[in-house]
């Protein structure tokens, strides 16, 4: 397998720091990433690990061009997927601090030919998936009604009549659920509040304003140098993933980037130079409910506590993860060209790095209790917690929980007496019994101060 290594700094004020902690050398990184990459059958990998904003290793690994046998370098921009969003909640809160939106708006005052049924929405609830609009997947029906099928080439005016025939799950802010409608609307909003196409927002305040000269937005038509080509395995094989449509508005997928890029972007969100450190602290909050309860979500990131450790995080599905942890000055950055699908695991590994950069932030190695597959169907079904619905189901031999607006599983291991641990995910799953051994429900525990959450069968026949 190829390595190319790449070493360079980017520094970041150290008055803007926080206290630093003592990072162990990751010294078996290349092995570990080496194994991974074999395991889950990815061509190509570029990685980023920067402290302070210096980068301490920037390397590439395997192919980013299967066909004709290019290496994957630091510099190959990769389809960023679903980490886009980030960079539209930044446009967002740019916007705010000018006066031209308000958080807690409706929407209504931005697209007044919105639904009336969306009229509850408020910016809000769209940055943080809590606006009740369909999960990913699901929207966008309008295209399904008008066509059949979705366009290969899609206007902002076309793709919002679609957004608009999608009707709510739920009342805005009573749930999280996960949706590329609402951040198909953010860009939106973005160009009716500045007066410019999105993505020429972004790239003028954000790529220009940060030095990110190799990052860019979808476009088809126009050849884009150091370009990994994408995959997914189908039927066992790897193959061309053929994300080919051409969007003119894709702010919840469609930004391009590389890890050295990314690494600038980290750097600029220690300071207030691009945003504030109020906008910063909306971003970072986890998003709370209407009833009270609160879910790891910000405005573009997934936010925790781990051992003790803050940490930011986001994936793409095309195989695309970043991971800070701003009170360690870490950032992570690992980028793939193996889409997601059906029995693929193309994500995880930033998490993992960080675990080995970080000794305290691991978690204890899970030890699993044997477990036959006929014992594991005892569990499978669908759960409630109010209106929330997850789903637990096999999948390889192996339980797997679908949380709530989640469009992937977690791998739950089975540590005896009814209780498991998520995989790579620090949650425990404590099933209840009744006298009968049927299943009635199980609880969430999380690490911190995160109350635990009960969910009770919601597919039981009465």
């Amino acid at each position: 397998m190829r390595v190319i290594v790449v070493m360079l700094g980017l520094l970041v004020p150290a008055s803007s720091l926080p206290a630093q902690r003592n990072l162990a050398p990751p010294d078996s990184l290349d092995g570990y990433i080496q194994r991974e990459m074999r395991g889950r059958r990815i061509p190509g990998l570029a990685l980023a690990i920067a402290r302070n904003g210096r980068i301490l290793t920037a390397k590439g690994y395997g192919l980013a061009d299967v066909q004709n046998d290019v290496p994957t370098r630091p510099e190959t921009r990769f389809e960023l997927a679903s980490i886009t969003k980030q960079f539209t909640a930044a446009a967002i809160l740019l916007l705010v601090e000018e006066g031209k939106v308000d958080l807690d708006a409706s929407i209504a005052t931005y697209l007044p030919d919105i639904p009336e049924g969306w009229k509850p929405i408020t910016i809000r609830h769209l940055l943080t998936h809590t606006s009740g609009l369909p999960p990913l997947g699901e929207g966008f029906t309008g295209f399904r009604a008008q066509f059949g099928f979705r366009p290969i080439n899609i206007p902002t005016a076309l793709m919002y009549d679609a957004a608009r025939a999608d009707t709510l799950r739920f009342p805005p802010g009573e749930r999280y659920l996960y949706s590329d409608v609402g951040y198909f609307l953010l860009g939106v909003i973005t160009e009716k509040a500045s007066g410019v196409p999105w993505r020429d927002f972004v790239r003028q305040r954000v790529f220009e304003s940060l030095a990110m000269t190799d990052t860019y937005v979808l476009d088809q038509v126009r050849i884009h140098k150091n370009e990994a080509r994408g995959y997914t395995i189908r039927d066992g094989d790897l193959v061309n993933i053929r994300r080919i449509r051409q969007y003119e508005t894709p702010s919840h997928f469609g930004i391009f980037s590389h890890v050295h890029d990314l690494v600038k972007w980290d750097a600029a969100l220690y300071t207030d130079r691009f945003l504030s450190a109020t906008s910063r602290a909306e971003m970072w909050t986890p998003v709370r409910l209407a009833d009270g309860s609160s879910h790891p979500y910000g405005f573009g990131w997934r936010v925790w506590r781990q051992r003790g450790h803050a940490i930011q995080q986001h994936r793409g599905i095309t195989g695309t993860e970043i991971v800070r942890l701003p009170e360690d000055t870490l950032v992570i950055v690992v980028l793939t060209n193996l889409g997601s699908g059906p029995g693929i695991n193309n994500q995880g590994i930033a998490l993992e790095i960080a675990e080995m950069m970080l000794p305290t932030l691991r978690r204890a190695p899970l030890v699993e209790t044997p477990v036959g597959e006929a014992e594991l169907r005892r569990f499978v079904g669908k759960y409630s917690s109010g209106e929330r619905l997850a789903e637990i189901s096999i999948e390889r031999g192996r339980l797997h929980l679908t949380p709530p607006g989640a469009s992937r599983s977690v791998e739950l291991v089975f540590q005896g007496n009814n209780t498991f641990e998520a995989r790579l995910v620090d949650r425990r799953v404590v099933f209840e019994a009744e006298r009968r051994g049927e299943i009635s429900g199980y609880t969430v525990f999380s690490r911190g101060d995160v109350p635990p959450v009960r969910f009770v069968r919601a597919d039981r026949q009465r």
